[in-house]
Protein backbone atom coordinates (compact mmCIF):
# COMPACT_ATOMS: atom_id res chain seq x y z
CA UNK A 1 0.00 0.00 0.00
CA UNK A 2 2.54 2.30 1.01
CA UNK A 3 4.35 2.01 -2.11
CA UNK A 4 1.17 2.39 -4.40
CA UNK A 5 0.85 5.98 -2.44
CA UNK A 6 4.53 6.49 -3.56
CA UNK A 7 4.09 5.81 -6.64
CA UNK A 8 0.65 7.70 -7.28
CA UNK A 9 2.24 10.95 -5.76
CA UNK A 10 5.18 10.82 -7.99
CA UNK A 11 2.63 10.08 -10.59
CA UNK A 12 0.61 13.21 -9.73
CA UNK A 13 3.92 15.59 -9.28
CA UNK A 14 4.82 14.29 -13.01
CA UNK A 15 1.35 15.10 -13.90
CA UNK A 16 1.57 18.14 -12.53
CA UNK A 17 4.98 19.55 -13.62
CA UNK A 18 4.00 18.33 -17.42
CA UNK A 19 0.74 20.33 -17.27
CA UNK A 20 2.58 23.43 -15.88
CA UNK A 21 5.37 22.89 -18.48
CA UNK A 22 2.66 22.84 -21.13
CA UNK A 23 1.01 25.91 -19.83
CA UNK A 24 4.27 28.13 -19.88
CA UNK A 25 5.76 26.55 -23.26
CA UNK A 26 2.15 27.01 -24.86
CA UNK A 27 1.54 30.67 -23.65
CA UNK A 28 -1.63 29.85 -21.66
CA UNK A 29 -1.18 31.65 -18.83
CA UNK A 30 -2.48 35.26 -18.24
CA UNK A 31 0.58 37.07 -17.69
CA UNK A 32 1.95 35.60 -20.98
CA UNK A 33 -1.35 36.67 -22.38
CA UNK A 34 -1.06 39.95 -21.23
CA UNK A 35 2.56 40.23 -22.21
CA UNK A 36 2.70 38.34 -25.61
CA UNK A 37 5.50 36.07 -23.70
CA UNK A 38 4.59 32.15 -25.04
CA UNK A 39 4.88 30.39 -27.60
CA UNK A 40 1.26 30.61 -28.81
CA UNK A 41 1.71 34.44 -28.91
CA UNK A 42 4.80 34.55 -30.84
CA UNK A 43 3.60 32.22 -33.22
CA UNK A 44 0.30 34.44 -33.33
CA UNK A 45 2.62 37.38 -33.87
CA UNK A 46 4.51 35.56 -36.75
CA UNK A 47 1.76 34.58 -38.59
CA UNK A 48 0.63 38.40 -38.19
CA UNK A 49 3.74 39.84 -39.18
CA UNK A 50 3.67 37.43 -42.34
CA UNK A 51 0.40 38.77 -43.29
CA UNK A 52 1.14 42.42 -43.02
CA UNK A 53 4.22 41.85 -44.65
CA UNK A 54 2.04 40.07 -47.74
CA UNK A 55 -0.09 42.98 -47.18
CA UNK A 56 2.51 45.37 -48.14
CA UNK A 57 3.39 43.54 -51.39
CA UNK A 58 -0.32 43.37 -52.71
CA UNK A 59 -0.98 46.80 -51.78
CA UNK A 60 2.09 48.42 -53.50
CA UNK A 61 0.87 46.21 -56.28
CA UNK A 62 -2.94 47.18 -57.00
CA UNK A 63 -3.54 50.04 -54.63
CA UNK A 64 -0.79 52.29 -54.49
CA UNK A 65 -1.14 54.01 -57.68
CA UNK A 66 -4.82 55.53 -56.71
CA UNK A 67 -4.37 56.01 -53.53
CA UNK A 68 -0.09 56.34 -53.14
CA UNK A 69 2.17 54.48 -51.56
CA UNK A 70 1.87 55.26 -48.10
CA UNK A 71 -2.10 55.83 -48.55
CA UNK A 72 -1.47 59.86 -49.26
CA UNK A 73 -4.05 59.74 -51.84
CA UNK A 74 -3.39 60.39 -55.49
CA UNK A 75 -5.52 63.60 -57.03
CA UNK A 76 -7.38 62.20 -59.47
CA UNK A 77 -7.17 58.62 -59.00
CA UNK A 78 -8.33 58.26 -55.65
CA UNK A 79 -8.41 59.50 -52.07
CA UNK A 80 -6.23 59.29 -49.08
CA UNK A 81 -6.80 56.83 -46.80
CA UNK A 82 -3.83 57.49 -43.83
CA UNK A 83 -5.05 59.10 -41.87
CA UNK A 84 -8.15 60.50 -43.07
CA UNK A 85 -9.91 56.93 -42.71
CA UNK A 86 -9.13 56.62 -39.61
CA UNK A 87 -9.45 60.49 -38.00
CA UNK A 88 -12.61 61.39 -39.98
CA UNK A 89 -14.05 58.86 -42.73
CA UNK A 90 -14.87 56.43 -40.20
CA UNK A 91 -15.85 58.69 -37.32
CA UNK A 92 -18.51 60.02 -39.78
CA UNK A 93 -20.21 56.67 -40.57
CA UNK A 94 -20.31 56.02 -36.71
CA UNK A 95 -21.89 59.21 -36.34
CA UNK A 96 -24.35 58.22 -38.84
CA UNK A 97 -24.70 54.78 -37.01
CA UNK A 98 -22.94 52.84 -38.98
CA UNK A 99 -23.43 49.05 -37.22
CA UNK A 100 -19.76 47.98 -38.30
CA UNK A 101 -16.47 48.07 -36.73
CA UNK A 102 -13.72 49.78 -38.84
CA UNK A 103 -11.82 46.35 -39.60
CA UNK A 104 -14.72 45.13 -41.01
CA UNK A 105 -15.52 48.61 -43.27
CA UNK A 106 -11.84 48.63 -44.91
CA UNK A 107 -11.83 44.34 -45.73
CA UNK A 108 -15.51 44.94 -47.36
CA UNK A 109 -14.33 48.16 -49.63
CA UNK A 110 -11.36 46.40 -50.75
CA UNK A 111 -13.59 43.43 -51.36
CA UNK A 112 -16.77 44.66 -53.01
CA UNK A 113 -15.03 47.99 -54.15
CA UNK A 114 -16.75 51.28 -53.56
CA UNK A 115 -19.02 51.85 -56.55
CA UNK A 116 -20.95 54.87 -55.12
CA UNK A 117 -17.19 56.54 -53.41
CA UNK A 118 -16.77 59.74 -56.14
CA UNK A 119 -20.44 60.65 -55.13
CA UNK A 120 -19.04 60.97 -51.48
CA UNK A 121 -16.18 63.14 -52.43
CA UNK A 122 -17.67 64.66 -54.79
CA UNK A 123 -19.29 66.25 -51.59
CA UNK A 124 -15.67 67.10 -50.33
CA UNK A 125 -15.03 68.94 -53.87
CA UNK A 126 -12.90 66.39 -55.02
CA UNK A 127 -13.47 63.95 -58.17
CA UNK A 128 -11.95 61.21 -59.50
CA UNK A 129 -11.91 59.26 -62.60
CA UNK A 130 -13.19 56.47 -61.83
CA UNK A 131 -15.28 54.42 -58.64
CA UNK A 132 -13.05 51.48 -56.77
CA UNK A 133 -13.34 48.17 -58.34
CA UNK A 134 -14.00 44.96 -56.78
CA UNK A 135 -10.95 43.01 -55.74
CA UNK A 136 -12.70 40.03 -53.77
CA UNK A 137 -12.92 37.08 -55.91
CA UNK A 138 -16.28 36.26 -54.49
CA UNK A 139 -17.04 39.72 -56.26
CA UNK A 140 -15.58 38.78 -59.08
CA UNK A 141 -12.04 40.34 -58.53
CA UNK A 142 -8.63 38.26 -58.74
CA UNK A 143 -7.89 38.29 -55.10
CA UNK A 144 -8.93 35.50 -52.36
CA UNK A 145 -9.95 35.35 -49.73
CA UNK A 146 -6.98 35.28 -47.26
CA UNK A 147 -5.10 38.33 -49.75
CA UNK A 148 -8.27 40.90 -48.77
CA UNK A 149 -7.56 39.99 -45.05
CA UNK A 150 -3.80 40.69 -45.22
CA UNK A 151 -4.27 43.97 -47.26
CA UNK A 152 -7.06 44.81 -44.70
CA UNK A 153 -4.21 43.91 -42.08
CA UNK A 154 -1.31 46.36 -43.57
CA UNK A 155 -4.17 49.25 -43.82
CA UNK A 156 -5.47 48.84 -40.39
CA UNK A 157 -1.69 49.09 -39.60
CA UNK A 158 -1.89 53.02 -40.05
CA UNK A 159 -4.20 53.33 -37.66
CA UNK A 160 -2.14 53.26 -34.38
CA UNK A 161 -0.37 56.64 -35.73
CA UNK A 162 -3.28 57.88 -37.52
CA UNK A 163 -4.29 60.08 -34.36
CA UNK A 164 -0.03 61.13 -33.88
CA UNK A 165 0.30 64.99 -34.10
CA UNK A 166 1.03 66.22 -37.97
CA UNK A 167 4.35 67.57 -38.90
CA UNK A 168 4.07 70.99 -40.43
CA UNK A 169 6.25 71.29 -43.04
CA UNK A 170 7.29 75.55 -43.52
CA UNK A 171 7.33 76.39 -47.37
CA UNK A 172 6.05 78.49 -50.17
CA UNK A 173 3.66 76.89 -52.66
CA UNK A 174 3.53 77.98 -56.00
CA UNK A 175 0.15 77.30 -56.27
CA UNK A 176 -2.03 78.41 -59.87
CA UNK A 177 0.52 81.73 -60.33
CA UNK A 178 1.59 81.22 -63.54
CA UNK A 179 3.26 84.79 -63.87
CA UNK A 180 5.52 84.02 -60.69
CA UNK A 181 8.75 83.71 -62.47
CA UNK A 182 10.44 80.42 -61.70
CA UNK A 183 14.42 79.59 -61.14
CA UNK A 184 16.74 77.57 -62.99
CA UNK A 185 15.27 73.93 -63.54
CA UNK A 186 17.03 70.45 -62.93
CA UNK A 187 15.92 67.85 -65.08
CA UNK A 188 17.44 65.06 -62.72
CA UNK A 189 16.21 66.45 -59.69
CA UNK A 190 12.26 66.61 -61.82
CA UNK A 191 13.33 62.90 -62.92
CA UNK A 192 13.43 61.90 -59.33
CA UNK A 193 10.36 63.70 -58.21
CA UNK A 194 8.76 61.77 -61.36
CA UNK A 195 10.16 58.68 -59.96
CA UNK A 196 8.86 59.18 -56.73
CA UNK A 197 12.75 59.11 -55.47
CA UNK A 198 12.04 62.31 -54.00
CA UNK A 199 9.94 64.04 -52.11
CA UNK A 200 8.23 67.98 -52.89
CA UNK A 201 9.35 70.75 -50.40
CA UNK A 202 5.93 69.96 -49.17
CA UNK A 203 7.18 66.42 -48.12
CA UNK A 204 4.68 65.11 -50.75
CA UNK A 205 4.80 62.70 -53.27
CA UNK A 206 4.53 63.75 -56.92
CA UNK A 207 1.70 62.06 -58.26
CA UNK A 208 2.43 62.67 -62.12
CA UNK A 209 3.07 58.88 -63.03
CA UNK A 210 0.19 57.41 -61.49
CA UNK A 211 -2.08 59.06 -64.20
CA UNK A 212 0.43 59.71 -67.39
CA UNK A 213 2.94 57.54 -68.97
CA UNK A 214 5.83 58.32 -70.79
CA UNK A 215 5.47 55.89 -72.98
CA UNK A 216 3.91 56.60 -76.72
CA UNK A 217 0.23 55.70 -77.05
CA UNK A 218 -0.06 54.15 -73.22
CA UNK A 219 -3.18 56.18 -71.67
CA UNK A 220 -3.42 55.95 -68.07
CA UNK A 221 -6.12 57.87 -66.82
CA UNK A 222 -4.45 60.92 -68.79
CA UNK A 223 -2.71 60.95 -71.66
CA UNK A 224 0.72 59.77 -72.78
CA UNK A 225 3.26 62.99 -72.41
CA UNK A 226 5.08 60.69 -74.75
CA UNK A 227 7.46 63.52 -76.51
CA UNK A 228 5.89 66.34 -75.05
CA UNK A 229 8.54 68.27 -75.07
CA UNK A 230 8.26 68.69 -78.39
CA UNK A 231 4.34 68.37 -78.85
CA UNK A 232 4.03 70.91 -76.85
CA UNK A 233 4.90 73.50 -78.95
CA UNK A 234 2.35 72.37 -81.44
CA UNK A 235 -0.94 71.93 -79.04
CA UNK A 236 -2.17 75.31 -77.99
CA UNK A 237 -1.35 78.70 -80.35
CA UNK A 238 1.21 81.14 -79.08
CA UNK A 239 2.62 78.44 -76.06
CA UNK A 240 6.09 77.08 -76.36
CA UNK A 241 6.55 73.54 -74.61
CA UNK A 242 7.25 75.59 -71.71
CA UNK A 243 4.74 77.54 -70.78
CA UNK A 244 2.19 74.81 -71.85
CA UNK A 245 3.59 72.59 -69.92
CA UNK A 246 3.44 75.04 -67.04
CA UNK A 247 -0.08 76.10 -67.67
CA UNK A 248 -1.19 72.27 -67.68
CA UNK A 249 -0.07 71.62 -63.90
CA UNK A 250 -1.04 74.65 -62.68
CA UNK A 251 -4.13 75.86 -65.10
CA UNK A 252 -5.51 72.15 -66.10
CA UNK A 253 -8.34 72.92 -66.97
CA UNK A 254 -7.25 76.18 -69.25
CA UNK A 255 -7.07 73.87 -71.99
CA UNK A 256 -7.99 70.37 -71.82
CA UNK A 257 -7.19 67.86 -74.15
CA UNK A 258 -10.70 66.19 -76.08
CA UNK A 259 -11.63 63.06 -73.88
CA UNK A 260 -9.91 63.54 -70.35
CA UNK A 261 -12.71 66.30 -69.02
CA UNK A 262 -15.29 65.27 -66.60
CA UNK A 263 -19.17 65.43 -66.83
CA UNK A 264 -19.04 68.85 -66.06
CA UNK A 265 -16.69 70.25 -68.52
CA UNK A 266 -13.52 70.15 -66.17
CA UNK A 267 -9.77 68.46 -66.52
CA UNK A 268 -9.43 65.10 -65.11
CA UNK A 269 -6.46 66.91 -63.99
CA UNK A 270 -7.02 67.72 -60.57
CA UNK A 271 -6.94 71.79 -59.78
CA UNK A 272 -4.24 72.77 -56.58
CA UNK A 273 -1.52 70.63 -57.60
CA UNK A 274 0.53 73.68 -57.21
CA UNK A 275 -0.55 74.00 -53.47
CA UNK A 276 2.05 70.92 -52.64
CA UNK A 277 5.02 72.43 -54.81
CA UNK A 278 7.42 74.94 -54.06
CA UNK A 279 8.89 76.97 -57.28
CA UNK A 280 11.74 75.08 -57.68
CA UNK A 281 9.82 71.49 -57.65
CA UNK A 282 8.19 72.86 -60.10
CA UNK A 283 10.34 74.38 -62.65
CA UNK A 284 12.30 70.75 -62.24
CA UNK A 285 9.59 68.96 -62.85
CA UNK A 286 8.84 71.29 -66.16
CA UNK A 287 12.84 70.87 -66.94
CA UNK A 288 12.57 66.63 -66.73
CA UNK A 289 9.36 66.90 -68.81
CA UNK A 290 11.05 69.31 -71.98
CA UNK A 291 13.40 66.47 -72.00
CA UNK A 292 11.20 63.78 -73.31
CA UNK A 293 11.31 64.25 -77.56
Amino acid sequence: MTTRIFIGGLLFVAIFITVGYVLVNEGLLLVQEQDESGRMQAFAAGQDGRSIENGADMFTQYCAACHGDDGEGVPGKGPQLNPYLFTTRYPELKAANYPNSLRNFVKIAIAGGRPDYTAYWATKGETYAAPMQTWGDQFGGPLRGDQIESLTDYIMGWEAEAGQPVEIVEFTAIGNDVDQELPAGDAARGKQLWDKMTLYASAKTAPCSACHSLEPGQTLVGPSLASIGTRGAETVSGQDAYTYIRHAIQLPSEHIVSGFETADGRSLMPEGLGNDMSAQDLADLIEFLLTQQ
